[in-house]
């Protein structure tokens, strides 16, 4: 029973904040990408650049990027999603707020 805890812990940690990492090819350091996350837990990441995201944050490399996002808490939801179009930089953490 306190091996399946453990387990449950661990599982339960590992998917409170996860990263995709939106290129292919190998990965690279931080210092050639953009890191791009909600701001809290009512910010939903959609899509970025029309590829559906399932986690909380993304890694992309440098350049123009579209991301899709929705907003659900405790003062309702959104009925459309919000679009935002911007240029990533290298090393850079870009925060998605309301």
């Amino acid at each position: 029973m306190k091996t399946l805890i453990s387990l449950l812990l661990v599982i339960g940690l590992l998917g409170c904040s996860t990263t995709t990492r939106m290129y292919s090819g190998p990965e690279l350091p931080e210092s050639q990408t953009a890191l791009v996350r909600g701001g809290d837990m009512s910010i939903n990441l959609v899509s970025c650049d029309g590829v559906k995201v399932t986690s909380s944050a993304i890694m992309v490399l440098p350049g123009e990027h579209t991301i899709e996002m929705s907003y659900s808490g405790s003062g309702g939801s959104s009925k459309n999603n919000s679009f935002t179009k911007f240029e990533a930089e290298a090393g850079h953490t870009y925060v998605v707020d309301k």
